[in-house]
Order: C-alpha cells, then structure tokens, then sequence
C-alpha cells in the first residue's frame, strides 16, 4: 500500500487513520551509555588500586568512606543508564491524517502528550544524520504554527524519507482544504 495514494481526496475531521508510528531509537543513548560505561571503569580501577596497593590496611578508619564512595560510584552509571533508556523507550509519536500526537512518559500518571494539527506544519526539514547515518538513523524536523509546539522533532528514526513522502502531500492537501479566512497565514 502506497501511504502517499491515501492522501489523495478529501480528509474528514474525524479520520484518525494511523499513517506512522513510532519511537526514536535507543542508538541516542550511545554517548551516555559509553560515559557510564568509562565511570564503572574508573570505579574498578580504584577499587583495584585501593586493595591492590595495600591502601586497605593502611587506611582502615577510612574504610568506612571508602565503601561509601565506591558503592555510589558502582551504583550511580546502571540506574542513570536505567532512566536513559527508559526515558527514550516511553517517547512515543502517531501520526494519523489529522494530527501528530507525541506522547513522553513512563505512567499514565506522568505522561505529557501533545496535539498539532497536520495542516499546521508549515515546513519540514531534513536535517544531515551525521553519526546516526553510520547506523541508518535520521532525524525529520517539523516547523509548525502551533503555539504549544512550534517545532516537533522526530529523531533518529529509520524511515525518515519514508516520513517525509507522507507528510509533504499531506500537509499541503490539509492546508488547501481547510484555508478560512482566518488560518490563511502567507
């Protein structure tokens, strides 16, 4: 099924047929997970001198500080990498024929969605992948007229052209279609 073919006739209102979904990829975290990944590292390595150098027995009333230190130190990069990935995993965007709808968060209870109408994008923008290429990531800027999203981000996706040749018609029937006196913007 050609998604750029479903465009083509008039949009009702009430159609939320879901034309894409989906979620950025976790290869975001990379940077971060690499950083916490060289902190356990360090923490290793102190843990190897502090015994290896004997500083154990020379420093016993320290100890105490010590196992305070290095248990923070082991702790810290496993539940920061936790929250990482867990804040890329709950981000989540649909775009059906009438609107983009992106939701962010784990619970219901702490979950911001947001709303932008199709017909107010008014320019979509390809910006170059960089490193996300080397792993087929790229990331599709929208510029909107939307007061509560002036700019939506759909980053490192797979199918960004694919994306993109659904969103450009689309866009432009939308606007054609519901051009009122008062939305008619330049």
């Amino acid at each position: 099924m050609d998604n750029n073919q479903a465009s083509i006739g008039s949009t009702a209102y009430d159609d939320e047929t879901i034309l894409w979904q989906g979620s950025p990829s976790q290869w975001l975290n990379f940077g971060k997970y690499f950083f916490y990944l060289l902190w356990w590292v360090v923490a290793t390595g102190i843990v190897i001198v502090w015994h290896g150098r004997g500083y154990y027995f020379s420093y016993e009333e320290y100890h105490r500080y010590y196992l305070t230190v290095v248990y923070t130190l082991f702790a810290v990069p496993p539940v920061m990498a936790l929250v990482h990935y867990l804040r890329i995993r709950s981000e989540r965007i649909v775009i059906t024929r009438n609107k983009i709808t992106e939701k962010r968060g784990l619970t219901s209870v702490f979950r911001h969605e947001r709303y932008c109408e199709i017909s107010d994008i008014t320019d979509i923008h390809s910006p170059p992948a960089g490193l996300l290429g080397l792993v087929g990531r790229a990331t599709l800027i929208l510029k909107t007229n939307d007061v509560d999203q002036p700019v939506i981000s759909i980053r490192a996706t797979k199918d960004r052209e694919k994306l993109r040749k659904i969103l450009q018609p689309l866009t432009r029937q939308l606007r054609q279609e519901r051009k009122t006196y008062f939305s008619q913007r330049g």
